[in-house]
C-alpha cells in the first residue's frame, strides 16, 4: 500500500516520512495495521471452489426457468390463436330468403303414412334447418356469458362432423367433433372419433368425455332425435344424408 500526499496526491512509498515532492509530512496512520493472511487450507479450497459452481449453478437455473416460462407462454399463446380459429372448410353464414325444407314435417309424414319412401338431404339444406330451427331456440342454447351463434353439420360416408359455435366477449369459438354414426334396430348411436376447440385438436380419448360440447343442442333437437328413431333406416352419404321407411 502506497501513502497519498495530502497536499500534492503523490503517491509515496510507505517507509517515507515527507513527500517525495512537496516534502509534506505523510501521514502513516492511513497504513493501518497490516495483517497477514493465513495461508488456504485444503477445505477453504473446497469450500470456495464449490460456492463458485453452486453459484453457476443457481445462475444457470434461473435462466432455464425464464426459458421455460417462455416456452410455456408461447404454447399458450398459440393455443388460444388457434382456439380462435374457425375450423377448416367451415361453410360461409348465408341468409336466404326462401323457407328452408321443413325436415321434421318430412319425417312425420314418412313415419305416419310410409311416405315417401325415402327422404334425401344434402348439408346444405339440413344446415339450413338447423339455423331456423335453432335460430328460433336461441335463448335456450344462450348461457351465461356464452351466446349461441349456430350449429353446422357435414356428412361423409357412415359419418357425421358437428361444429357448433359460440361467442365468448365478442370472440366467436367452434366446438367440433367427428362422429362414426350407426343406426341400428330404431336406435341412433354416434361414436366420437376426433374433435377440436377452433382448430385446437382434441385427443381422440379425451372426446368420449366431450358430450358436454354438444349437449344443448342435442337438446334442443330432441323432437327430431325422436322422430328419426321411427324411421326404417338412415344412411350417411358424402355430403347427404338419406332416411328411408
Amino acid at each position: 500500500m502506497r501513502l497519498v500526499c495530502p497536499e500534492c496526491r503523490r503517491e509515496n512509498e510507505p517507509e517515507r516520512i515527507y513527500c517525495h515532492d512537496c516534502g509534506t509530512r505523510l501521514d502513516h496512520s492511513q497504513l493501518g495495521s497490516r495483517k497477514e493472511t493465513p495461508a488456504e487450507t485444503a477445505a477453504d479450497v473446497h469450500k470456495r471452489v464449490t460456492g463458485m459452481f453452486s453459484q453457476r449453478g443457481a445462475r444457470a437455473r434461473v435462466v432455464v426457468l425464464k426459458c421455460l416460462k417462455l416456452v410455456v407462454g408461447a404454447a399458450v399463446a398459440a393455443a388460444v390463436v388457434l382456439m380462435l380459429l374457425p375450423p377448416a372448410g367451415l361453410p360461409a353464414v348465408v341468409k336466404s330468403e326462401t323457407l328452408p325444407p321443413q325436415i321434421n314435417l318430412d319425417l312425420e309424414g314418412m313415419t305416419q303414412f310410409h311416405r315417401p319412401p325415402q327422404l334425401h338431404y344434402s348439408e346444405a339444406e339440413v344446415n339450413a334447418y338447423l339455423a331456423n330451427v335453432l335460430g328460433k331456440k336461441k335463448e335456450m342454447l344462450d348461457h351465461v356469458l356464452v351466446d349461441f351463434e349456430r350449429a353446422v353439420v357435414s356428412f361423409q360416408t357412415d359419418r357425421s362432423a358437428l361444429s357448433v359455435g359460440r361467442s365468448i366477449f365478442g370472440y366467436s369459438i367452434y366446438s367440433a367433433g367427428v362422429f362414426s354414426v350407426q343406426f341400428q334396430s330404431g336406435k341412433l348411436s354416434a361414436t366420437p372419433l376426433s374433435g377440436s376447440i377452433g382448430r385446437l385438436p382434441i385427443h381422440p380419448r379425451l372426446m368420449q368425455y366431450s358430450g358436454f360440447l354438444f349437449s344443448d343442442v342435442v337438446h334442443a333437437l330432441e323432437r327430431e332425435r325422436k322422430l328419426i328413431t321411427h324411421v326404417g333406416a338412415v344412411e350417411m352419404r358424402d355430403k347427404e344424408i338419406v332416411f328411408s321407411n
